[in-house]
């Protein structure tokens, strides 16, 4: 079935041949093409639920409909080709920055294809919503024990859910990621070229976007944080445009999908999606006064096209837009010690080195005591302040270095600043305008996240976004005006920076013992929690040897439930369904009525009574009481 996946790649590479008739830069076509294919992804996946034919024939049809309709669209309508720019010259230099990002972009891509899905997120609620929504035929609500699986933002994982359906399994879904990651490079150069930079500038901006620590490792999971990061980057590309450009219908259209999309994917396209939305409003209105309002009315109306599906099944069941009410990710409190304090700790997350440097040096310890004593003698807050601090958090500068959630991005950082600096004093805002709003940009974009939300110490994967606008800075800053020595420096540090994401990474390495290129694909699946393989092996034994297909869990917030799903498929003759048997929502099954014949607990102690479901009783089988799983079978068949 791996064939079928191809034809949403052939709809893409159709919009971007129409794209590219009618743009003079192929990488501007691949952002309108991608664009237009989110929300040709969105507007199939919301219908199709809506009929409950989220099938592998409803999805099948649906691509080639939407496949053959393109295609008679540009044979009705060809589009005439504008006169074409070179994006990239083609200097020596230039072309060794793409070559040697073009390497670091293949082996994330083997690494992508290759890896199996084992990132924590992934295993709880990012596939676990995947393979229900795909069991259900629909991505209607649906009862589960773990809530994120049904109000967070869903676009990533749609794309994930037409892969899952096409392919019939889960090989593709890491490349989401990395196509965002080479998306998001991509889109960089775009916004370069618009704040007046050169081939070697656009060049410098696609690697630094590309040797980016936590991107690497994000590229090879089934998180969202590059698909938010990518989105964001296509609005801010019109962000940077004059006003004119934007006030087109199609930009406008554009725009409008853009920011659908960015708030679609992930919670976070709120706080990221506001200052740019906000400079656009302003520079239309500025522009065009009330004439700007048919323009803006087309952007929020579309956007809010895009979210209304999800939005309005959230209504329904939480009462409210974004889920339960009472966000725990909020800051409580605004107030200039918070924000400042939010600015230190979200900033040493980025000031470490790799583990066996800082024994040598003691980085890690220095950052820990400066931020705490800067709290208690300057600030005169805690720096585990509970308002401003995400319950169970606490501040600490030693984290996991090669871990796919928490990675920092120490030396782009430190480029960053330089960057900054080295335009600040030579005013180059008096210069170029352009290059001055985006930075003012950037640094609303960081304003903003430092105001709402509550410190954690995975925020470094939510800062992508904001590193992905610095790469354009950058290039326009160090790769353009800087000696060819300083640039160079520049450019082999960053490729420096990359070797150790590249091969390490935690939970998916390249190298050692541990690597995926050794280990069988399913297997690599609970490297980063093997305390459960043998357990999740033993209990879908059982449950495939007792001929049962219809499986019931009993789970706290936050369980492995994902792998339960291809190792049960594996093992089991037809097909298996898996329900959620105690839950706090109101809502019924959405293929009807269930019987489990097999409950496996997970992060739920028996409490030694049995468990009763459907007038079915089920006793236990076995416990494994190091991981909090457990196995109960109906009594009849204990007996």
């Amino acid at each position: 079935m791996f064939v079928f996946v191809i034809l949403p790649v052939l709809v893409w590479i159709l919009l971007f041949g129409r794209f590219r008739a009618l743009e003079t830069e192929w990488q501007a076509a691949v952002l309108r093409a991608s664009v237009f294919f989110g929300i040709i992804l969105t507007g199939i996946t919301e219908l199709l639920s809506l009929l409950h034919w989220l099938t592998f024939a409803g999805v099948l049809i649906s691509w080639i409909a939407v496949g053959v309709g393109l295609l008679a669209l540009m044979i009705r309508f060809p589009a005439s080709r504008p006169d074409k720019q070179q994006a990239i010259p083609r200097s020596k230099s230039a072309v060794w920055l793409v070559i040697a990002s073009a390497i670091v972009l293949a082996v994330v891509g083997i690494t992508s294809f290759i890896a199996p899905i084992n990132n924590w997120d992934s295993m709880t609620y990012h596939m676990s919503r995947v393979v229900h929504w795909e069991q259900n035929h629909t991505v209607a609500h649906y009862p589960t024990a773990v809530l994120r699986q049904l109000y967070q933002h869903p676009f990533a994982e749609f794309v994930l859910l037409h892969a899952q359906v096409l392919s019939g399994g889960d090989r593709f879904a890491n490349l989401v990621q990395f196509v965002a990651l080479v998306g998001c490079a991509i889109g960089v150069t775009v916004i370069t070229r618009q704040l007046g930079g050169s081939g070697y500038a656009q060049a410098g901006a696609f690697l630094f976007t590309v040797t980016l620590p936590m991107g690497i490792m994000q590229a090879t999971s089934t998180q969202n944080d590059l698909v938010t990061s990518f989105w964001l980057v296509c609005l801010t590309w019109m962000a940077v445009q004059p006003a004119y450009v934007v006030y087109q219908w199609k930009n406008s259209i554009f725009v409008g999908g853009a920011l659908g999309l960015l708030v679609l994917t992930k919670g976070t396209g709120y706080v990221y999606g506001f200052p740019v939305m906000f400079w656009i409003t302003f520079s239309l209105i500025k522009e065009y006064r009330l004439q700007a309002a048919q323009r803006l009315a087309v952007i929020g109306g579309l956007a809010l096209l895009l979210c209304c599906g999800h939005l309005l099944r959230n209504v329904a069941l939480f009462e409210f837009p974004t889920g339960p009410r009472g966000s725990h990710y909020s800051n409580q409190v605004i107030s200039v010690q918070a924000f400042s304090s939010n600015v230190i700790r979200n900033l040493a997350l980025h000031v470490q080195v790799p583990p066996e440097l800082d024994e040598v040096i003691g980085l890690s310890e220095w950052v820990d005591h400066s931020v705490r004593a800067v709290h208690d003698h300057v600030l005169h807050i805690s720096v585990d302040d509970p308002r401003t601090t995400l319950p169970g958090a606490k501040f600490a500068a030693s984290t996991a270095y090669w871990g796919d959630s928490v990675a920092p991005n120490p030396a782009h950082l430190l480029i960053g600043l330089i960057a900054v600096l080295v335009f600040v004093l030579r005013r180059g805002w008096r210069t170029n305008r352009q290059t001055a709003a985006c930075l003012l940009l950037i640094g609303a974009e960081c304003a903003v996240f430092c105001i709402v939300l509550r410190w954690q110490v995975w925020h470094s994967r939510l800062h992508l976004p904001i590193f992905m606008l610095l790469s354009a800075f950058v290039g326009v800053v160090i790769f353009a005006r800087a000696n060819a020595w300083l640039r160079y420096g520049v450019a082999l540090l960053l490729l420096i920076t990359a070797v150790g994401p590249l091969t390490q990474n935690n939970f998916r390495p390249l190298i050692g013992d541990d690597s995926i290129l050794k280990q069988d694909r399913l297997m690599a699946t609970f490297i980063a929690y093997p305390a459960l393989k043998t357990p999740y092996l033993e209990v879908t034994d059982t449950i495939s040897a007792q001929g049962c297909r219809d499986i019931g869990l009993v789970t706290a917030e936050g369980p492995w439930e994902y792998p339960l799903w291809p190792l049960l498929r594996q093992k089991s003759e037809g097909d298996i369904r898996i329900e959620h048997i105690r839950f706090d929502v109101a809502l019924s099954y959405p293929r009807g009525d269930f019987v489990p014949c097999a409950v496996v607990g997970i992060r739920q102690p028996w409490d030694g009574n049995p468990v009763q479901f459907a007038g079915v009783e089920f006793v236990k089988h076995k416990t494994w009481d190091d991981v909090r799983v457990e196995l109960f079978l109906p009594s009849e068949v204990q007996e």
